[in-house]
């Protein structure tokens, strides 16, 4: 059965549709959305046609065939939707292909099916939202890209920029959630530190990891090294200036209420 493509979209056979099981982000299947769904696509093509009428089209990963075997096509994003079709005998669905940095990688293709489900849709419940962590973290996601564009050394985000990525998390739900099954990557994270605004503070992070006591000893750290090289300077000059840069910072120590 050929393949059309119109625009980014292309209709593609749901015969040449794979299901794979490692690559569904959500707990189960649903029933009722399942039946939801069937309902909605009578009612869009009462005339029962070949093809899917009247839904976003699928997401589907293209995995190359070997020799003499044919290509098929991995959901990403439309289980319900594909599920749906094929219990009434739908034979075509639209389907956007999705690109990938590794290609045929299952965390990233779980990843990718974890965002196409951030979007309005069946929510993701309290569970599936704690385990989308997971995959983010598998996908290397809470890097932002290195030099080379790979993530695997790119330098990590702040807990807010990976709790914005994963659909509005609050930075204490990520690093709660991290610190049960990733200590070492909040560890990583918070040491890292790459929060360089103050318009993205405070709130500081309870319990073991508490990213204002690991910037507390960097601050005394620093401070200490300071400490030493006055010590050694003796240019007048040199040391009237780190006073004025001083002062500047005990200003901003009695602005916080210090």
């Amino acid at each position: 059965m050929s393949i059309i493509t119109q625009g980014n979209v292309l209709t593609i056979p749901l015969v040449d549709i794979q299901m794979d099981e490692t690559t569904q982000i959500r707990a189960k299947t649903y029933p009722e959305t399942v039946k939801e769904y069937r309902a909605a696509m009578i009612a869009y093509d009462p005339t029962d046609g070949p093809i899917v009428c009247g839904f976003q089209p699928i997401k589907v990963y293209r995995q190359k065939g070997s020799a003499g075997i044919a290509a098929v096509y991995i959901v990403v994003d439309g289980w319900h939707r594909v599920t749906a079709a094929r219990s009434l005998g739908k034979t075509l669905i639209e389907a956007l292909e999705v690109f990938m940095e590794k290609p045929g990688d299952v965390d990233e293709m779980c990843w990718l099916a974890l965002k196409a489900n951030l979007t309005p849709g069946l929510k993701l419940t309290n569970a599936e939202k704690a385990a989308s962590l997971r995959y983010y973290v598998k996908a290397l996601q809470h890097r932002h890209r290195g030099p080379r564009g790979g993530r695997a050394n790119g330098p990590f985000k702040t807990l807010r920029e990976i709790g914005r990525d994963l659909g509005g998390m609050h930075h204490e739900t990520v690093s709660r959630h991290l610190a049960k099954y990733a200590p070492n990557t909040l560890k990583a994270i918070l040491e890292a530190d790459q929060t360089i605004s103050e318009d993205e503070p405070a709130e500081p992070i309870k319990g073991k990891f508490n990213v204002d006591t690991v910037r507390g000893r960097k601050a005394a750290e620093a401070v200490a090294e300071v400490s030493r090289l006055i010590r050694l300077i003796d240019h007048t000059g040199t040391l009237k200036a780190l006073r004025n840069e001083v002062e500047r910072l005990t200003k901003m120590l009695d602005r916080k209420g210090v």
